[in-house]
């Protein structure tokens, strides 16, 4: 029962991380408090207190029984392992890695490297830019940096090539999904270039105009 809780607890947060528009610092969040929730379950369980773990719990209820020492201690020694997995593939970022792209008008300009002095100066200019703090205020983060890239390069390209693409799988691993839909056995020889690109697009097609285009004129 302490498995299947466990394991249930894993694929929401792994659910949780996948997805477009993610951004590393929101990942970071979400693996940073999955920790955090590691450390309060062993400390419940070490105490002898299973209501975090509701299948265990219900089990206990349903046969009236209590948490016994060897079961405590397997569960919390596990537990502990657990986190020092999460520890190991994913260390804790840089505050400062994290807050310049999330939000660079609450960022000191003295928190980037004094090497970097034209990247400061840029941040410099980008906090007292007023349209850029209201295009800040109602755009995507990823849309907010891209249109920033022509005043701000060298900041728009620190933010874009190092913290914000790619910080998951997810697009790699729907591209192949959509990939084995397209090309079965009985299409296996089809150039799939168009129609995944056509399955993978945010962009909505106008099927109807592209239709009109490809019609015959009445006079033919």
């Amino acid at each position: 029962m302490y498995l299947v809780d466990i394991f249930d607890r894993i694929n929401v947060l792994n659910l949780s991380l996948q997805g477009k528009e993610k951004y590393m610092f929101d990942l970071s969040d979400k693996l940073k408090a999955f920790q955090m929730k590691i450390h309060n379950w062993r400390r419940k369980i070490d105490s002898g207190n299973v209501c975090k773990f509701e299948r265990l719990s219900e089990y206990f209820d349903y046969n009236d029984i209590v948490l016994d020492n060897n079961s405590k201690t397997i569960i919390s020694e596990h537990l502990t392992a657990l986190g020092e997995e999460f520890s190991h593939y994913y260390p804790e970022w840089k505050d400062s890695d994290l807050k310049l792209p999330r939000n660079p008008f609450t960022f000191s300009p003295q928190a980037i490297p004094d090497d970097n002095d034209r990247a400061q100066e840029e941040l410099i200019d980008l906090i007292n830019d007023g349209s850029a703090k209201e295009l800040f205020e109602s755009e995507e983060l990823s849309t907010f940096w891209c249109s920033m890239e022509e005043s701000y390069p060298l900041l728009a390209e620190i933010i874009l090539k190092r913290l914000l693409p790619f910080p998951t799988t997810y697009l790699c691993e729907s591209g192949f999904s959509a990939l084995l839909q397209i090309k079965t056995s009985t299409r296996n020889k089809l150039k799939v270039e168009d129609d995944l690109r056509c399955a993978l697009t945010n962009t909505d097609p106008e099927i109807q105009d592209l239709v009109k285009d490809k019609q015959l004129h009445p006079s033919h």
